[in-house]
């Protein structure tokens, strides 16, 4: 008797650890692409030089699905929240938290002199599944922009 107890006590703890190990195998969302509107206007990343002007006060990030093999995600992701400071030299003068990666930088703008840089860093992105969930992209990429006048 104590033996089948044992037995059953070793069954039963195979079957639960088996569960647990096949609901914890989900796919991680794959890694969006981001793209950066400073008044309307794209920012292109892949070039050499990335320069924002004093009179960009309007920032806006979206963020896409482009790989083929994510066929379970929507297209889009959604950006949670994205902070801009402003950075001269090595010190920073100031910063900006941005809801839903859209707002204003225009508190920003108005400090920012030639050789500054924006430092931006998105937080909360995520992305949607098929089926309506919503999953954390483990991603807080952090981008430089520097100022001209």
């Amino acid at each position: 008797m104590k033996r089948l107890g044992s037995l059953l006590l070793c069954l039963l703890l195979s079957t639960n650890l088996l569960a647990q190990g096949t609901t914890n195998q989900v796919s991680k969302p794959p890694k969006p692409q981001l793209f950066l509107s400073l008044n309307n206007r794209t920012i292109d990343f892949g070039r050499q030089d990335v320069f924002a002007s004093k009179t960009d006060t309007l920032m806006a990030w979206q963020g896409k699905i482009t790989d083929a093999a994510s066929k379970s995600y929507a297209p889009y992701v959604t950006i949670g929240e994205v902070v801009v400071s402003l950075v001269r030299d090595s010190r920073r003068v100031g910063f900006v938290s941005l809801a839903n990666g859209t707002g204003s930088i225009a508190s920003l703008a108005a400090q920012a002199r030639s050789g500054d840089r924006y430092v931006i860093q998105l937080d909360k992105i995520t992305a949607e599944t098929r089926n309506g969930v919503k999953e954390t992209i483990d991603l807080q990429p952090v981008y430089l922009v520097s100022i001209r006048l």
